[in-house]
């Protein structure tokens, strides 16, 4: 198996251009849904694409992994709810392949923040863990297959490495394409 870092470099989110180039983006979008304009962009938010790229690094390399996979979730949230000035969009007509990730990455934050909604009872529908299965399940790693299988049984298994690294590749993939669909770098 590879080490974090390893798997962290080979991906956009490596201190760098397309890093820094994401985090401007993303600040640009959040200053323009403010309804009072911020004086700099790096007053506009407290988190930023730089800042929680540097704790999924830190996290994973400490093996902290329900923080490293919390922090993917956020930083998803951030790039993804700087589109509509909200949280993660759910009707945001994304192309099939950035939709998917995008999904993926609402389930895996879903599941990971919220745990007060684990239970059915507690809210409408199909709790998040639980679509989480579905989508782990349906990845080519068999590590990520073994943990879907797990899942169901266990789920503070969601505090392991391979969601972690599950988690990253969503990221890193989406980051891409919304980059590929908005110009960004």
């Amino acid at each position: 198996m590879r080490s974090w870092n390893e798997q962290f470099a080979q991906t956009w989110l490596t201190p760098g251009e397309a890093r820094a180039q994401m985090d401007a983006w993303v600040r640009t979008r959040l200053r323009g849904h403010r309804v009072h304009a911020a004086p700099s962009l790096e007053s506009v938010a407290a988190w930023s694409v730089d800042l929680l790229a540097d704790d999924i690094q830190r996290f994973g390399n400490g093996c902290q992994w329900l923080w490293c996979t919390t922090a993917v979730g956020l930083a998803a949230e951030l790039i993804f709810g700087s589109i509509a000035g909200g949280t993660f969009p759910k009707d945001t007509p994304f192309r099939y392949d950035l939709k998917r990730v995008v999904d993926a990455l609402r389930e895996i934050r879903n599941a990971t923040v919220h745990p007060a909604f684990q239970n059915a009872a507690a809210g409408q529908g199909v709790p998040p863990v639980e679509r989480l299965y579905d989508i782990l399940d349906q990845d080519d790693d068999a590590a990520v297959k073994e943990l879907a299988l797990r899942l169901t049984e266990d789920w503070s298994l969601l505090a392991d490495r391979p969601l972690s690294t599950f988690a990253l590749r969503q990221l890193d993939a989406a980051g891409r394409l919304l980059a590929e669909e908005y110009s960004i770098w």
